[in-house]
């Protein structure tokens, strides 16, 4: 529920600016016009972008995630990135499915379409990358032994994530977390019990909570900190901010646990 009310005044947040906002698939789409390519010469592994519950856009910022993934390519990595709002609607697809779910079954496709499109991918370990919302999808894919083996998934990352099935954790791919001890989207509290109630057995964890952090603390373009509500005074809140030391750790952090994790050298 927390998570939904995040997306309305996202959605609505955007609107007020210009902004598109996470809307319908347009009329006759395909999913694959929801999935970015980006490629990387002699690239050692790839890595699949799972945005939050706004999609591609926050706010007024449709080139965070992008930006994003150039870097991950500067790094050896190619990057797909999947809206799976409008991909999922564009399926056509009716099961009966929770938003994780839905999130899984669209990565999954994704990846499916990426190895027909992309073959050489075949030959190179991948790792998820989610923020927020699209964790949902990325933990329960981590707990599927057999679904991220036949993916060739080897590890999985996520910024600030959303567990709103409360999806017990059994990782059966190292997994690391980063997010903020002041987010009132994701609170650090409810992650931490996340992971210290993960099954025996599971692989490793790497949490990482930054002090004084919010949501969204890696999106340098709110600057400002933003506090969103569907009504002026009451209700839930979304908490947004920047913060550039935490920021710059994570993503060095989210580098290297790629690259000791993830790469074409590991067994």
């Amino acid at each position: 529920m927390r998570l939904f009310l995040i997306t309305a005044m996202l959605v609505l947040a955007s609107a007020l600016q210009g902004c598109a906002g996470p809307g319908a698939a347009a009329s006759g789409a395909a999913p694959e016009d929801y999935y970015h390519w980006r490629p990387a010469p002699d690239a050692k592994g790839w890595a699949v972008f799972l945005p939050g519950s706004s999609g591609l856009t926050v706010l007024d910022d449709d080139h965070h995630y992008f930006d994003a993934a150039e870097r991950l390519c500067d790094q050896g990595w190619q990057v797909l990135l999947v809206d799976y709002k409008p991909a999922y609607r564009a399926s056509g697809d009716k099961a009966r499915r929770s938003t994780g779910e839905k999130i899984a079954w669209v990565t999954e496709q994704a990846i499916l379409w990426m190895r027909r499109n992309h073959p050489e991918t075949a030959a190179t370990p991948g790792a998820l990358v989610a923020w927020s919302l699209g964790a949902e999808g990325a933990i329960r894919i981590a707990n599927d032994p057999e679904l991220a083996a036949s993916l060739g998934l080897r590890a999985a990352a996520m910024y600030y994530p959303s567990n709103e099935d409360h999806v017990a954790l059994r990782n059966r791919i190292p997994l690391l977390i980063l997010t903020g001890a002041s987010d009132d989207v994701t609170p650090a509290d409810e992650i931490r019990t996340f992971v210290e109630e993960s099954a025996e057995g599971a692989a490793e964890v790497v949490l990482r909570v930054y002090p004084e952090c919010h949501h969204g603390f890696d999106i340098a373009s709110i600057s400002q900190k933003k506090t969103l509500r569907i009504l002026p005074l009451i209700g839930p809140k979304a908490t947004l901010q920047y913060n550039q030391n935490a920021a710059e750790d994570a993503w060095r952090t989210l580098v290297g646990f790629l690259g000791a994790n993830a790469t074409a050298h590991n067994p």
